[in-house]
This record gives structure tokens, C-alpha cells and sequence, in this order.
């Protein structure tokens, strides 16, 4: 109910503020309640998401920051900025939800500040947020909710003139490898964002498009995730590797990643491609405004969702991506609105399109538990009460 009432008190201003285009203290102040709102929900949940009883567990057992140095790199240990994070926090308290408040307020602030700052229309963002990885960010993946938060707050310096700001975007993003390893590929963002600014860049929009378009082609033909499957296997045996066998296992068997679902591949590769095409199409023809640095992500983002859906374990590393085709999406919008005399229709037609997908996905079924994936957030408990969900349970465990 909880999540309902969220998704029609955002639709309501929506209407109010991005459509209607009432502004002023009015509506920041409406968005101010909304993000509250979206750290209560998130901070004060118990036993909400799958992984969420591990994190109790681990957290109740304990930190040791002992670690060998190939563990500190190894996919399957926690990283340091993790381990502190947590050491620090036991030694004022040993409940849990501490650390979960915590979490919920940085990530929710940073995406807040991201989508006020670089969205046509901040609570057509903050919808599309909460409908795509609001759940995820905030009940299942804790520790890479940190490192994307750090790579938000890193992203704006690499866009100041002359590359000023580089040095403390990396400072950003070694704080987001400290707390996940996915966050090494967080070393092409500026590279991606310095070419953006050459003229070559804005030429090279529709070829970039069709190359991609031609990689699918061959990627619909090569049995990639045959290869990893095959790689898992070699990697069981040898040292300091059963993580990262683990992991490539775990992805190839995620039923919302999976490649044999191919409904969902053809309605990915649809959505990306048509939101590309015209984001390539109105900044070629500067009618719309979009940051050229933000396009540049987008396309990084293009690229791995495209990739991701033949090579599944690319998944994780999109979602530091994520934030820029929600941004992506509201420019969409603003140039279809332009073009139509019912805007109000225009808007909540795209949003509703966007949605079939992350919503698809969460009433699927989780083929290693046998239920479906809504049940991880559905019924809502909180931190208040105590409660948990019989099926959870089944299906995860009780905390310690």
C-alpha cells in the first residue's frame, strides 16, 4: 500500500509542478518532502529485499578488518570502505537499522541533488527512480548504493571546463571502488566525457548508434554467457577465485537478467534504442537542451545494457548508469511535449511505457526461491513493529 500511495502522491505533482509548470517554493518545498519521504521508507523498512538478511547477519556478527591483500581485491570480501563503515558504526551501536538510516539518507540525497540538477523534470525523475531502482538501491545492493552515490557526487567535476575537477572525480571514484569493486570501470567516465567535447563527438552520434545496432546483431549469434558459464567452471578450482566463480553463476541464473527470456531482451533493446535514436536525433538539431557530458554516460550507458542483454553479468556494472537514462528519458519527454497539443497525455504515456518493464520484473518469478520477486518488498514491515513476512522467511531466513 505504502508503495502505491508513493507512486499517486508523485503523479499528483507531477501533474502540479512538471506538467503544470508551477514552480517556486511550492514545489522544492514538495520535493523536499518527497525525498524524506523516499529516506524513511527506505531506512526504516526491516527485512525488506533479498539480501537484506545477509547484511543483518554480517553486521550482527561482526567486522574484521584483517584481511589479506587478494581478499581486499577478491569479488567475494567486502571492501574496506565497507569494513569501516562498519567498524565505525558498531562501536556506537550494534543495531543495524543505524547503518541502514545512513545508507538511505546518502544515496537518496545524492540522487535527489543529481535529478534536481540535470533532469527536465525533476518529479517525473524521482517517479521513474523509484519505479526502476529505487528498490534495488535501497533493499538489495547496500554496498554499491555507496560506491554509484560516490560516482554522483564525483560526476559534475569532470564536467568543469579545462578538466579542472578531474583530480577530485577520482578522489570520488576511489572512494566508490572502496566500497565495491564494480566501480573500477568508473576509470572510462572521464575519458568518455573529454571526448564528448570534441566536435568529432557530436558527428559520430549515429554511427556510434549503428554500431551498436551491428554489435547486437553479432552478440544475438555468439553464446557469450555459454563462455562464462564455461569460465565459472575453471575458476571453482583455483585459488582465491570461488568469488568471482560464484558471482558469474549468480548472474547467468538471474531470471530478470537471463538470456532465454527473450521478451524482455527484445523490450530492452527497444527502449534503449528508440530513447538513443531521438536523444542523438533533437541534440543533433539543438532544439531540445542536453549536456553533452550527460549524452556521453548515456551512451556508455546505451552500450552496456545493449551488451548486457547477450552478456548478463554487465548488469551490475549499468547501474552507475542508471541516473543518466532516467535523465535521458525526461528530455524525451520535454521534446515529445513540445511537438503535441496534449502534453498531459504525452507524459503520462511515456511514463507508462518506461514502466512495463521494472514492474514486469518485479512480479516475476525468482527461480530460486519459487515465489515471486514482489514478495522481497511486499508486504511493507518496519523497523517499528518488527514484523516479517512468512514468505520472506521461507525464502531468506530470519535475522539473528
Amino acid at each position: 500500500m505504502v508503495y502505491i500511495v508513493t507512486i499517486l502522491v508523485l503523479l499528483y505533482f507531477i501533474g502540479v509542478f512538471d506538467i503544470g509548470n508551477k514552480g517556486g517554493r511550492r514545489k522544492w518545498r514538495a520535493y523536499k518532502i518527497m525525498l524524506i519521504w523516499f529516506v524513511f521508507l527506505s531506512g526504516f523498512q526491516y527485512c525488506i529485499g533479498a539480501d537484506m538478511i545477509e547484511y543483518m547477519r554480517e553486521y550482527a556478527q561482526g567486522v574484521d578488518v584483517r584481511m589479506e591483500q587478494t581478499e581486499v581485491f577478491g569479488f567475494y570480501k567486502r571492501q574496506y570502505g565497507w569494513l569501516f563503515l562498519e567498524s565505525m558504526l558498531k562501536s556506537v551501536t550494534n543495531d543495524f537499522f543505524f547503518l541502514k538510516l545512513i545508507q538511505a539518507t546518502f544515496i537518496n540525497v545524492v540522487l535527489f541533488r543529481f535529478f534536481k540538477k540535470h533532469a527536465e523534470y525533476p518529479f517525473i525523475a524521482i517517479l521513474l527512480y523509484f519505479i526502476i531502482q529505487y528498490f534495488d538501491l535501497n533493499f538489495n545492493i547496500l554496498r554499491q548504493s555507496f560506491a554509484i552515490g560516490f560516482f554522483l557526487l564525483g560526476y559534475d567535476y569532470i564536467c568543469e571546463k579545462h578538466n579542472k575537477g578531474l583530480l577530485k572525480y577520482l578522489f570520488f571514484a576511489f572512494m566508490a571502488f572502496l566500497f565495491h569493486n564494480s566501480a573500477v570501470l568508473l576509470i572510462l567516465v572521464p575519458i568518455i566525457v573529454i571526448i564528448s567535447r570534441r566536435n568529432v563527438a557530436l558527428k559520430s552520434d549515429f554511427l556510434f548508434l549503428l554500431v551498436f545496432l551491428v554489435m547486437t546483431v553479432f552478440l544475438s549469434f555468439t553464446s557469450f554467457s555459454d563462455t562464462l558459464l564455461q569460465l565459472s567452471f575453471l575458476l571453482e578450482g583455483a585459488d582465491n577465485t570461488v568469488g568471482v566463480s560464484n558471482s558469474i553463476d549468480s548472474f547467468l541464473s538471474n531470471d530478470r537478467m537471463s538470456k532465454g527470456n527473450e521478451t524482455m531482451r527484445i523490450f530492452i533493446y527497444l527502449m534503449y534504442t528508440t530513447v538513443a535514436a531521438f536523444i542523438f536525433l533533437i541534440n543533433k538539431d539543438k532544439k531540445y537542451f542536453i549536456v553533452r557530458s550527460d549524452l556521453s554516460v548515456y551512451k556508455l550507458c546505451y552500450a552496456l545494457e545493449i551488451v548486457g542483454l547477450f552478456l548478463p553479468i554487465i548488469g551490475r556494472f549499468n547501474a552507475y548508469f542508471v541516473p543518466f537514462y532516467i535523465v535521458a528519458l525526461t528530455t524525451v519527454i520535454r521534446g515529445l511535449r513540445e511537438n503535441n497539443s496534449n502534453k498531459a497525455l504525452v507524459t503520462y504515456m511515456v511514463i507508462i511505457i518506461v514502466s512495463i518493464l521494472p514492474i514486469r520484473e518485479k512480479f516475476s518469478v525468482n527461480h530460486e526461491t519459487g515465489v515471486s520477486h514482489i514478495y522481497d518488498y511486499y508486504p511493507y514491515h518496519t523497523i517499528i513493529t518488527k514484523e516479517t513476512s512468512d514468505i520472506r522467511t521461507r525464502a531468506y531466513g530470519r535475522p539473528e
